[in-house]
């Protein structure tokens, strides 16, 4: 089996067992773990952030960023943070070190929903039906 499928495979295994997937990133020395959010979390990013959808325009992108980054990010250096906690560090934070925390969720966010889409074509049982018997 290739890389790609091993890799594939063991996203689809956390997100399953999971229900999110989560990784390492390494900034400035300092390594967070990123994960992907519940919807109850993302409706709560939109909510907090006032907007419906995911930000086209920057101005809106900075102010969305240290929302959708505080729901995200759930530990620093190993240590498991409380997202209130971090948001006004994120406030604060340069935008490029927000860029990169960014880029990490949304590939994370690519990943689960290539994920999703291969639960919902495959099915371990294609013409059987249960029969309760």
């Amino acid at each position: 089996m290739d890389d790609a499928k091993v890799t594939a495979l063991n996203d689809l295994k956390q997100l399953i067992f999971k229900g999110k997937l989560s990784a390492d990133v390494t900034i400035e020395g300092v390594v967070l773990t990123v994960t992907t959010l519940s919807v109850a979390e993302q409706t709560c990013v939109f909510a907090e952030a006032n907007i419906t959808d995911t930000p086209k325009e920057m101005s809106q992108m900075y102010a969305y960023l240290p929302i959708l980054l505080k729901y995200a990010i759930r530990k620093v250096n190993g240590v498991a943070v409380i997202s209130d906690d971090l948001a006004s560090l994120l406030k604060t934070a340069t935008t490029d070190t927000l860029f990169k925390i960014a880029a990490a969720y949304w590939s994370l966010f690519k990943k689960e929903q290539e994920a999703t889409e291969e639960i919902k074509n495959t099915s371990a049982t294609p013409n059987r039906v249960f029969s309760g018997k």
